[in-house]
């Protein structure tokens, strides 16, 4: 769930790029797949580097941008015309 708002976050920054968020998934996939496996003798701090590591990065960006958005650009609706919500807003 912690790792869903930081593909969240790289949608929505990107304009919708879901090739961006693919990226992102596979380094990601890519490195818990080099790290040792949970049976290994590393210490749970280490096991939990990851997770803990998305876990700032995610209460960072809800921070910085607020979980309503979670973006920096402005939120656009399905339907609505850029001219419609500069008329609007």
């Amino acid at each position: 769930m912690i790792v869903s708002v930081v593909y969240t976050w790289v949608f929505n920054s990107t304009g919708g790029s879901l090739f961006a968020v693919v990226v992102l998934h596979g380094a990601t996939v890519a490195v818990s797949s080099v790290a040792p496996a949970s049976g290994s003798s590393i210490s749970p701090l280490g096991q939990m580097l990851i997770p803990l590591l998305f876990l700032i990065v995610a209460l960072g960006l809800v921070w910085r941008y607020g979980a309503k958005n979670l973006s920096w650009r402005e939120r656009v609706r399905a339907g609505e015309a850029p001219s419609m919500r500069e008329a609007t807003g």
